[in-house]
């Protein structure tokens, strides 16, 4: 923060509180910004970077896909994406459902992998999250679910926001990211949230309570499962005698 008292008394843990309690109110008194319009062009991930990364074509509908689940701290919201690679090797994450609560989750999974070629789920084995891969690990074949460690998960956050940025700045070269949201979930997620960081990476957090973001981190892990679907099992084959 630009304040006229950094390092002369103004402690950053008091500054973090402050931005914690009202990051409006906060950015105001001690981040010199008093402009309405700029405060509410914030964006957690750069918004060039992110439209520059707009998919226009969803996911074909006989792709092999891999699901990813997040569920907000307070298990106020879910939100369900997929992930893919094109034969150019360019990941593509699509964004499928987002819903208040997280009973709707395990009924949607399963009605999505008995339409849709899917090879693997992951859900974050951490928080409330936990309890939706329990229900889904009851509910889907063995092997489907994968069950992401929560230090994972962060260096996947990491990951996604890097991606985006750093093909952003090499443009025109092709991106490795491409994003499909269209009902504009993903994107109102990035200008709901705020970074908190982590030693493996980092994850989001609401900026305000009343507005869950689960979207933002599900879209990061089907970036990163979308690379690590298992190949399919091969038919034990059989002698002829």
């Amino acid at each position: 923060l630009n304040h006229p008292r950094r390092g002369r008394g103004l402690r950053e843990d008091f500054v973090a509180e402050q931005l914690d309690r009202d990051r409006r109110d906060a950015l105001r008194a001690y981040g010199g910004i008093d402009n309405d319009e700029a405060l509410d062009d914030y964006a957690v991930i750069d918004m060039a970077a992110m439209n520059a990364a707009r998919a226009e074509q969803p996911i074909p509908e006989d792709a092999r896909v891999a699901l990813a689940v997040e569920v907000d701290k307070d298990s106020l919201q879910g939100a369900v994406t997929a992930g893919w690679v094109w034969p150019d090797g360019t990941v593509q994450v699509e964004t499928l459902e987002q819903r208040p609560g997280v009973r709707w989750l395990r009924d949607f999974v399963v009605a999505v992998v008995e339409k849709q070629s899917v090879g693997a789920v992951a859900v974050v084995q951490a928080g409330p999250s936990r309890g939706v891969a329990d229900e889904l690990a009851q509910a889907l074949d063995e092997g489907l679910l994968i069950r992401v460690p929560a230090e994972d998960y962060a260096a996947a956050c990491k990951r996604f926001r890097d991606t985006l940025v750093e093909q952003h700045a090499a443009a025109p070269k092709p991106p490795e990211l491409r994003l499909h949201d269209p009902a504009g979930w993903l994107w109102s997620a990035v200008r709901a949230a705020e970074e908190q960081p982590l030693r493996s990476g980092l994850v989001w957090r609401p900026r305000s309570p009343d507005v869950p973001v689960p979207m933002l981190g599900s879209s990061a892990l089907g970036a990163w499962i979308a690379v690590r679907i298992p190949e399919p099992e091969t038919p034990a084959g059989f002698w002829l005698y």
